[in-house]
């Protein structure tokens, strides 16, 4: 938290919090023109998932409570104090500083100017100055805190991924990919699609435009390290989004999702290790047609369908993006964060370290 200084008695209201949920990203809040914190905020900060994590951090909490009339106790039960942490851990009584603690676990020192410390933190926006001096102290809190869980012997938890996108037309068969020979490969690119074998489970299927095509790279440690209640899972959100929409659909013991004897989502999933990868494909408003020139998912005897024909309308993606999100992070019980093509890199490299 910062505020401005006062050279008189007493402090100034609060004019900034710093929230750290990982180490690249930092969010300040700019309070200083508030009457009453948003009840958005107040809700986030009581989140039962929400802890607090800190050096000496009771004060700012009664500091909140003096300046917005927040209850304080509700707030107090969820924090770590890295000082009490690092003692019992180092077996010391020290009363420890955040720099303290940060140049005993890394040797170096927290370098933040005074003239930026008293400066008017009530000023929009912020300088550039300002808004490093404030994420300083957030950042080396968080990577104090992944430090002290690695003496615990609790591994950082890296994040899970799910991608979602719509494809151009294409072809894809799974590991038994042998059994297309090269002339049924040329064929199918004769319809103007590509066409790709992959590791993934599963037949020839095709994937194009007004398909929901998504991609959940997990590491099922952080869930259930169970392959065959992943599998559940992933059957349950897709089953879930249809009846959001009003449309009643079902597993069968032939793979993928069914409306009748219909596929309206076909599944080709593959865990190394419990990392998944591979997906899922749900037809919204797809052109059925291309499916005509294969057998899907090798299943002879049987259809495929769509939304928007079961619905009787035309059901898009984008309509069908917000349940089917929904119903994931139902299913899986977690948040989903929003990584956007600028975060490409930051997103590669998150997969990385997951595999």
């Amino acid at each position: 938290m910062e505020w401005p200084v006062n050279f008189k008695a007493g402090s100034c209201k609060t004019a900034l919090i710093q929230v750290c949920p990982k180490e690249d990203v930092c969010h300040l809040f700019h309070l200083s023109s508030m009457i009453s914190l948003p009840r958005v905020f107040i809700c986030l900060l009581q989140h039962p998932k929400i802890i607090f994590v800190g050096v000496n951090i009771s004060g700012d909490f009664w500091k909140l409570s003096r300046d917005f009339g927040i209850l304080v106790k509700p707030l107090m039960e969820k924090v770590i104090d890295l000082g009490k942490f690092a003692n019992e851990v180092l077996n010391s009584n020290q009363n420890w500083s955040l720099d303290g603690l940060v140049q005993h676990l890394f040797g170096k020192r927290i370098l933040k100017s005074e003239n930026i410390r008293i400066s008017d933190w009530t000023k929009i926006p912020l300088s550039q100055e300002q808004e490093n001096y404030a994420a300083t102290d957030a950042y080396k809190i968080l990577a104090n805190r992944n430090i002290e869980l690695l003496h615990q012997g609790t591994p950082h938890k890296t994040e899970d991924i799910l991608i979602l996108v719509e494809h151009n037309p294409v072809y894809t068969v799974g590991i038994r990919a042998k059994e297309y020979s090269a002339d049924y490969e040329n064929n199918l690119k004769q319809t103007g699609a590509e066409f790709y074998r992959t590791n993934r489970g599963g037949l020839v299927t095709f994937h194009g435009p007004g398909q929901l095509v998504a991609y959940p790279i997990l590491n099922l440690k952080h869930f259930n390290p169970n392959v065959r209640w992943y599998v559940s899972q992933i059957e349950k959100t897709i089953i879930r989004t249809c009846g959001r929409l009003g449309l009643a659909a079902e597993t069968s013991p032939l793979t993928g999702v069914w409306v009748g004897d219909k596929k309206i989502c076909a599944l080709g999933l593959q865990a190394s290790r419990f990392i998944t990868t591979h997906g899922l494909a749900l037809n919204c408003d797809t052109d059925l047609t291309w499916f005509s020139h294969i057998v899907p998912c090798g299943i002879e005897g049987k259809g495929v369908t769509s939304l928007s024909i079961e619905l009787k309308r035309n059901v898009t993606i984008e309509e069908t993006l917000p349940l089917f999100l929904l119903s994931f992070s139902e299913l899986f019980d977690c948040a989903l964060c929003d990584y956007r093509k600028k975060d490409a890199d930051s997103l590669i490299e998150l997969i990385g370290k997951l595999k």
